[in-house]
């Protein structure tokens, strides 16, 4: 419920301008308390952080995706995935989006108007993909 407020307090503020909002890009020099010694890593900038993490704990995404999706009722919602490296990692995170999105359609929360996915080119092996990752989402932000 914090996470709903905090994002509608973004859309409300942004009086109808464009938000993109990118999905928790934890790990690396970003630890959370309860992560710290979790995992040790030789190159933790391109290890197990952003979308790899929160594909190996759904529950990190399942929750902010949720949030993300009642919160962005009535409008568009752009988000973006960090650090995604091979197309795989966009449909699995596409297919938990989708379960979100029928688990409240099913409810009868009020849904964005729709869903615009991006992927974050931030890691140089997505551009041998790059034809493909066109194809499987709506924008590429080059970071």
């Amino acid at each position: 419920e914090a996470q709903e407020k905090l994002y509608r307090d973004v859309l409300e503020a942004a009086r109808g301008k464009p938000v993109t909002f990118r999905t928790i890009d934890i790990g690396g020099d970003k630890v959370l308390p309860y992560f710290k010694g979790a995992i040790q890593e030789e190159n933790p900038a391109l290890g197990w952080r952003a979308i790899r993490l929160t594909l190996d704990r759904p529950g990190l995404l399942r929750t902010q995706i949720r949030a993300l999706l009642k919160a962005s009722g009535g409008r568009e919602l752009k988000l973006m995935l960090p650090m995604v490296t091979e197309l795989g990692e966009i449909a699995q995170a596409r297919e938990i989006i989708d379960r979100e999105v029928r688990h409240l359609s099913r409810f009868a929360h009020h849904l964005p108007t729709s869903l615009k996915l991006g992927a974050m080119l931030d890691v140089p092996s997505l551009l041998f993909q790059l034809d493909e990752l066109m194809k499987a989402v709506a924008f590429v932000p080059v970071g």
